[in-house]
């Protein structure tokens, strides 16, 4: 669409109240693991392609999602920095794996992702809050039922709801189309 640069689906965005983050214990392959109820926790988002993008991440090292990371292919993960200095101090993660623990059940049965990229850290939590571990899963690996349509646009974003909201419905008319707001209107209420 004209007015646009970049668009994507995702759980959670920065900044944002009603995102859908959740937080997850994993255990670093290759890494003593901790003891039981000490495990490292990370929050994770599911996001297409364009996520980084659409809300200004910056690639730190290695690379983005893209549309060859399907369900059929290796299980992948991009990391925040916050992430990466944690968990591999002085190291460049990419290509490192984690297993997601899951409760009750050794590592083992967990999945493992594999880290494709860095990004820079985003304030989830708020501005004034210090950025927690993150890791992002490709939308394709991991549909998720609630979606959060991002959009980044070129000039006044307000301009475009009307047409972004036809071309919207007309995928699918029965899709909601609901809390509109704009970055800058999130960081100005310090969601």
């Amino acid at each position: 669409m004209p007015g646009v640069e970049a668009a994507c689906v995702t759980t959670a965005i920065p900044l944002l109240e009603s995102s859908q983050t959740s937080s997850i214990p994993f255990a670093v392959e290759g890494k003593s693991p901790p003891a039981a109820g000490q495990e490292p926790v990370a929050q994770f988002t599911i996001a297409s392609p364009n996520y980084f993008t659409a809300i200004g991440a910056q690639l730190l090292s290695g690379r983005l999602f893209n549309p060859f990371d399907t369900k059929d292919t290796l299980r992948i993960a991009l990391i925040n920095e916050t992430m990466a200095k944690r968990n591999w101090p002085g190291e460049n993660p990419v290509g490192r794996r984690f297993t997601l623990k899951r409760s009750g059940r050794d590592s083992r049965d967990g999945t493992a992702l594999e880290i494709v990229g860095v990004v820079s850290d985003q304030r989830q939590d708020g501005l004034e809050k210090t950025p927690r571990q993150e890791f992002f899963i490709p939308y394709t690996q991991a549909p998720s039922g609630l979606t959060i349509f991002v959009v980044r646009t070129k000039g006044d974003p307000q301009a475009l709801l009307q047409s972004l909201r036809a071309r919207i419905w007309e995928t699918d008319r029965t899709q909601p189309f609901y809390a509109v707001t704009t970055m800058d209107q999130a960081e100005t209420r310090g969601c």
